[in-house]
């Protein structure tokens, strides 16, 4: 299906992939209105790591699906994560330790299902 409008978000999107640098690109809205649709579209299946987040999940099942897409990505034995400093520091270590092309790019959906604004009040 192709992505009507949006052109200064795919704008976006190009100059950070194009700059050469690494870059962090928050993408937010309402639901359903085509937010991971659109960085798909962009990037296709160039990515190095992806996860979304589990709605009404606590923070034990939010950390349980990090972990399931890494080895997912990865297909490796890797310890069970308990802090989301450690869910982070794993995964930049695994995606750029292993990655076969210059870029990474990693997507981390649904956000609010994360609770990442909630890590330090557990």
């Amino acid at each position: 299906m192709e992505i009507i409008g949006r052109n200064k978000e795919r704008s976006i999107l190009k100059h950070c992939e194009e700059s050469g640098k690494p870059e962090f690109v928050a993408v937010y809205g309402r639901r359903r209105v085509g937010k991971t649709y659109l960085i798909v579209e962009h990037f296709g299946n160039r990515f190095s790591f992806s996860v979304t987040g589990v709605a009404d999940g606590n923070k034990k099942d939010q950390l349980r699906e990090f972990h399931t897409a890494l080895t997912r990505y990865y297909q490796g034995d890797f310890k069970e994560l308990c802090e989301w400093h450690e869910a982070f520091y794993s995964s930049r270590n695994i995606v750029f330790s292993r990655r076969q092309i210059a870029e990474a790019y990693m997507i981390f959906g649904g956000i609010p299902f994360i609770h990442l604004l909630r890590i330090f009040l557990d």
